[in-house]
């Protein structure tokens, strides 16, 4: 499904929209600059990518330009490297379910905007990940996520209050030039580290800082709470983490290959 010139799907909660694939296709959104896509009460299962020669895109849903509101969309079991992937646009999100990914869910690049109530279970690889984005995040929730709940990377800047991560890989890692504050967070069954900071790409020029309060550590993290890259900033609850010896070429060989 192809919509050049952006699509309103605006379903009822007694009567979503449903879209339902057999592991094939997938759907791709062009936004003129001054478009405005709606996403209402959309159920989306079983898609793949698009199949178009010329439109391979990594995501079950693709979205680029204009403005995205998107109001309790879930995803469900497609089988594509990202479940949402938008790029370049403005979001104005509240509610996204994503479910039984076996790569990343959420995949948000170039955007800027507010999302509320996401939540993301059962994920082969990231929950949320963003670059190059300037984001508003509240009510964010990921449950058996294998990798990052939550990543940010290139020169990001994303404010988040209440999060709750349960059974996930790694917490959060921030990266490369970006900027994160965090207020409220619960997690607890981390498999590696909580919180991390570091740089993997040089050539972004900046500090990357990573700011947690109130945070509640409610259960079992693996190795570290915190892993503090040189020449990057992370507290926790008002305390600098101490500096940690990381090699993110081997993590990046490891644990957070794709």
């Amino acid at each position: 499904m192809i919509f050049e010139s952006s699509v309103n799907m605006d379903g009822l909660k007694t009567n979503p929209i449903q879209i339902q694939g057999n592991g094939t296709g997938g759907i791709f959104i062009n936004n003129q600059s001054s478009a405005i896509l709606i996403l209402k009460h959309v159920n989306v299962s079983r898609l793949a990518t698009t199949s178009s020669a010329l439109r391979k895109y990594s995501g079950a849903i693709n979205g680029y330009g204009g403005s995205f509101n998107i109001d309790h969309l879930k995803i469900d079991g497609c089988e594509s490297e990202d479940q949402l992937n938008l790029v370049n646009t403005k979001i104005q999100i509240d509610g996204l379910f994503i479910s039984n990914a076996p790569s990343d869910a959420f995949d948000c690049d170039f955007c800027i905007g507010n999302a509320a109530n996401l939540r993301f279970d059962y994920i082969g690889g990231d929950g949320l990940g963003v670059s190059g984005s300037n984001l508003r995040i509240t009510a964010i929730e990921a449950f058996e996520v294998n990798d990052k709940a939550l990543s940010v990377g290139e020169r990001s800047n994303l404010i988040v209050s209440e999060a709750t991560f349960d059974n996930v890989g790694t917490g959060v890692a921030v990266k490369d030039a970006s900027t994160v504050t965090i207020d409220k967070i619960k997690m607890q069954n981390i498999r590696h580290d909580a919180f991390m900071t570091y740089v993997k790409k040089p050539f972004f020029i900046g500090k990357t800082i990573l700011k947690v309060s109130k945070f509640d550590r409610t259960g079992f993290v693996g190795k570290s709470v915190c892993i503090r890259e040189g020449n990057t900033h992370l507290t926790l609850n008002g305390q600098l983490c101490e500096i940690s010896e990381l090699n993110v070429d081997e993590l990046y060989k490891d644990r957070m290959k794709k």
